[in-house]
């Protein structure tokens, strides 16, 4: 739970991204789940 509240804070420090950014990193996200 701890690194969900990490996570949280750091995407608030994050800039902005643009749609294509977030398509990109939910990509990553879904490599990451199939290992």
């Amino acid at each position: 739970m701890a690194n969900k509240e990490k996570r949280k804070k750091e995407k608030k420090k994050e800039p902005k991204l643009t749609p294509a950014e977030k398509k990109r990193k939910k990509k990553e996200k879904k490599k990451k789940k199939g290992k």
